[in-house]
């Protein structure tokens, strides 16, 4: 066999091997594309999944959770020092906020028309089928991996960093010892151990003041039967902040749950 017969025959095998490689790639990026999409829109193609999701925005009407993106810029702005969070809207924009609300379409119809259908959905389409392969259920809910990450997390004593919701207790120094405070966590099996924060500046106590207050008279309005103590929280919330809005809205809503309250004298 000539030299340069065998040279061709190497330089096809090679071309050969290359092409499989290529190939092998070619699937399993397109495998993980795939996954990916149904992961994040329950479908195979994730052009065709960002369309649905576009449609879906586009077909909900606007309500304060989905007016986020139109208050974010302007806390960055206005606010630069802090880390932008989506709940500082109704404490900073309080105004601006309760005018983007619609009471025919709150939070309530949103969550119902949105996550609420789509999970209700799946989990028709998971019984129908026997599983919950090709449906984004068992993942696509950031909330829903965490809480197995955080049940993992105390099972094993891992000890994992998380945000945790857990009594300050010292945490943030300049601030009540009672408050329920948001901060990163250690969470294993004996529980919730907080990453010590330090003292908040003189604006984020206020706001952080003003909140537990709010609160606090809350829980004691329900406790005592306090109309008064209720009047005082609903004045001091950030959509209200005015005395004479306050009693109106406390008063609408001990007539809408007159079955559930305590009498407030």
């Amino acid at each position: 066999m000539s030299g340069n017969l065998i040279a061709i025959i190497v330089i096809l095998v090679l071309l050969l091997v290359l092409a499989g490689i290529i190939y092998y790639a070619y699937c399993n990026i397109r495998k993980k594309l795939r996954d990916t999409s149904r992961m994040l829109f329950g479908t195979d193609s994730m052009i065709e999944g960002m369309k649905q999701r576009e449609k879906e925005v586009e077909m909900t009407p606007k309500s304060v959770s989905s007016a986020t993106n139109l208050y974010m810029p302007s806390i960055m702005r206005d606010f630069p020092d802090y880390v932008p969070n989506t709940y500082l809207q109704y404490y900073l924009y309080p105004e601006q906020v309760v005018a983007q609300l619609d009471p025919d379409h709150t939070r309530t119809e949103e969550v119902r028309n949105g996550r609420e259908k789509r999970v209700f959905t799946q989990c028709r389409q998971a019984a129908r089928q026997g599983s919950t392969k090709g449906l984004t259920i068992a993942k696509s809910e950031v909330h829903a991996d965490m809480i197995v990450e955080v049940a993992s997390s105390i099972a094993f004593d891992k000890g994992e960093l998380f945000i945790m919701i857990t009594r300050n207790n010292g945490t943030v120094s300049n601030f009540h010892e009672d408050a329920m405070v948001e901060t990163a966590a250690h969470v294993g099996a004996n529980g919730v151990t907080a990453v010590p924060f330090g003292k908040i500046d003189v604006f984020m106590k206020g706001l952080m003041e003003g909140q537990y207050a709010y609160e606090h008279l809350t829980v004691d309005s329900y406790f005592e039967g306090s109309y008064k103590k209720a009047l005082q929280a609903l004045t001091l919330n950030r959509t209200l902040v005015d005395a004479q809005k306050a009693k109106a809205v406390l008063d609408d809503l001990i007539d809408a749950n007159q079955d559930y309250w305590p009498e407030l004298k």
